[in-house]
């Protein structure tokens, strides 16, 4: 009997470890949307009172830690040394009625959701074919119509190029 009692709590604990695992990921998911939208985010959680009457407090701040500029610079090199062996995707997204919002924003706004999107089709394999899990959101960029027209005329013009043999270089 205390083996069936002692199954039984534990597929108990492994169950709130999964539930705990779930609900953790989707508050991660809430508050790294308002991140977002907001910016950092100042918390102050009261424990309550000392015996001499003093508050004690956790605070936590979230916020964007800027990339290592070393680490930055040696990636990027890196990259560089491997893009010709690399393929790329360029898509274009416009709005007449975009967010009010800086370029920044929007460009943080897509950046997230797009770098977090990728795992996800990865996760449920919806997308056969393209191995998801290897693709990496390298840029992302907020413009207005005339520079995009410029970019993707030379776009066009590099694959012309390219179809004719010729070497591009950055």
């Amino acid at each position: 009997m205390s083996d069936r009692l002692d199954n039984e709590q534990l597929k108990a604990k492994v169950g709130q470890i999964l539930y705990n695992e779930f609900i953790t990921g989707r508050l991660k998911e809430e508050v790294l949307a308002q991140f977002l939208q907001r910016g950092p985010i100042e918390l102050s959680y009261s424990l309550g009172k000392d015996s001499d009457g003093e508050e004690i407090c956790i605070n936590a701040r979230i916020y964007r830690k800027p990339a290592q500029l070393g680490s930055f610079k040696e990636e990027i090199a890196r990259r560089n040394r491997s893009r010709a062996h690399k393929k790329y995707v360029i898509f274009a997204m416009s709005s007449e009625k975009p967010a009010a919002t800086t370029d920044e924003g929007l460009r943080d706004n897509f950046d997230s959701i797009l770098s977090q999107s990728l795992p996800w089709w990865d996760r449920y394999n919806m997308r056969g074919g393209i191995n998801v899990r290897d693709w990496m959101l390298e840029k992302t960029m907020v413009t207005d119509g005339k520079s995009v027209a410029t970019a993707l005329k030379n776009v066009l013009k590099a694959e012309r190029l390219e179809r004719e043999n010729q070497v591009i270089e950055p």
